[in-house]
C-alpha cells in the first residue's frame, strides 16, 4: 500500500513490470568548444577579445570590462581620468 497525497493506494503486481536488459549506446553528440585556426589575424583578435570581454552590474550601474591576458596586452597597465574635473587629465598623465 502507497500514500500519496492523503489516499492510500494498493500496488498489486500486475502493475509493475521489472526487467533487466543491456542496452549498447553507440554515439554520443557533444558541442566542441574550440577556436577554429585560421590565418587571418582577424579571427585571431576577434577570438581574444570575445573571450576578455566581460559586462557586469545592469542599468546605470553596467560596466564593461575589458581583461586582456598580460602575456599579449600591448599595454601592461592604464590610468585614466573618468570625468573632465580640472587637473586630473593632467594629474593621469604624470602618473
Amino acid at each position: 500500500k502507497i500514500t500519496a497525497g492523503g489516499k492510500e493506494f494498493s500496488l498489486l503486481p500486475q502493475h509493475v513490470d521489472i526487467r533487466k536488459y543491456e542496452k549498447k549506446i553507440s554515439t554520443e553528440s557533444f558541442i566542441p568548444s574550440v577556436i577554429e585556426p585560421s590565418f587571418g589575424v582577424g579571427r585571431i583578435i576577434y577570438s581574444i577579445l570575445d573571450n576578455a570581454i566581460s559586462f557586469h552590474g545592469s542599468g546605470k550601474d553596467k560596466r564593461t570590462i575589458l581583461r586582456i591576458p598580460a602575456v599579449i596586452a600591448p599595454i601592461k597597465a592604464g590610468i585614466f581620468a573618468v570625468t573632465a574635473k580640472e587637473g586630473l587629465q593632467k594629474t593621469a598623465k604624470q602618473i
